[in-house]
């Protein structure tokens, strides 16, 4: 997979709540790994949408502000 590719979908996981629906977030574990073992970009792209429709939680806001 093309760096630039995996760099979408991780930032696409933004969209994503830290939990799942039995799980935590595995996504860019899981994206990462795929495209180390040379998976191609269409594997990767097919695993984030299985994920994003089985697993995947929106995103939920804390509430809390980070401030720097």
């Amino acid at each position: 997979m093309s760096k630039s590719n995996l760099k979408r979908l991780l930032d696409d996981n933004v969209r994503f709540d830290l939990s799942g629906r039995g799980t935590v977030n595995h996504l860019p574990m899981a994206l990462f790994a795929l495209s180390r073992m040379g998976a191609p970009d269409e594997r990767l792209i097919e695993y984030f949408h299985w994920w994003e429709e089985n697993r995947a939680l929106p995103r939920r806001d804390s509430g809390c502000e980070i401030w720097s």
